[in-house]
């Protein structure tokens, strides 16, 4: 008689389960969502922008004159910050696996990425607003900004010549001592890095995440009497990401 109780409730537990599931799913998918809007930025304070070129000092000492520049930012996302979705989300997480990954910043689906490689011009630093995401994840507490080689269909191409390239400057820089060294180099490298974000995005409200870089440091740790062209790409690139910020701004 006890087993026959216990079997009866495990198969009104069952139906009651089944009959919960489409109530689930419909819950899940329509989660509260936010909209993020992307945005390239530079801070160009101690920069000083002339007809020849963009002046600046770096910290060994030299005063650089970059005649010509150009960077590919290829693309970024958000990553969110650790949090646990409790017991009844990790059930339609079991349930519903292909569902519940759409809404998470990893993978080949990430919802928070944008891939618009497109090249800025370092003589004239402006603000680029660069995509739109819809987000579901709570919040949001790193971004992951890449560069990398210039396609075919790259925005604000030069020309045809900088196709697969991710990094061209040439200028001059005067040393301490007033002897002056030209310098020319580009790389098809790859760079990227995750940073945190200022502040916690959360969604539900509408914010503008701006990827504010440093024009002011950009050759930095750089002794342009003891270094090759390679050297100069990989230490501006170590230079833009170390020291960049991912502004959050409640719109």
């Amino acid at each position: 008689m006890k087993r026959k109780i216990i079997l009866t409730t495990q198969i009104i537990l069952g139906i009651i389960l089944v009959l919960m599931i489409p109530a689930i799913f419909s819950s899940h998918s329509h989660a509260e969502s936010g909209d993020f809007y992307y945005q390239l930025s530079w801070n160009t304070d101690g920069v000083q922008l002339t007809d020849d070129g963009l002046h600046l000092t770096n910290n060994q000492g030299y005063s650089i004159t970059l005649e010509e520049g150009y960077l590919v930012s290829y693309g970024m996302t958000l990553k969110d910050c650790p949090h646990s979705h409790g017991w009844f989300t990790t059930l339609v997480n079991s349930l519903n696996p292909a569902s519940v990954s759409a809404g998470h910043s990893s993978g080949s689906d990430d919802p928070a990425e944008v891939t618009i490689p497109t090249v800025e011009n370092l003589l004239s630093p402006t603000t680029i607003d660069y995509g739109m995401v819809t987000l579901e994840e709570p919040s949001y507490c790193e971004g992951f900004y890449l560069m990398g080689r210039a396609e075919p269909t790259a925005e604000n191409l030069p020309n045809d010549d900088f196709i697969g390239t991710s990094l061209y400057i040439s200028g001059v820089a005067t040393a301490p001592d007033g002897s002056q060294i030209a310098f020319e180099a580009e790389t098809n490298i790859a760079w990227g890095k995750l940073i945190d974000l200022t502040e916690q995005a959360f969604i539900g409200e509408t914010l503008t995440i701006n990827l504010q870089r440093d024009m002011t440091t950009l050759f930095d740790e750089i002794n342009f009497a003891n270094i090759t062209n390679d050297e100069i790409t990989r230490q501006v690139f170590r230079n833009l990401v170390k020291n960049a910020a991912f502004l959050v701004i409640v719109d």
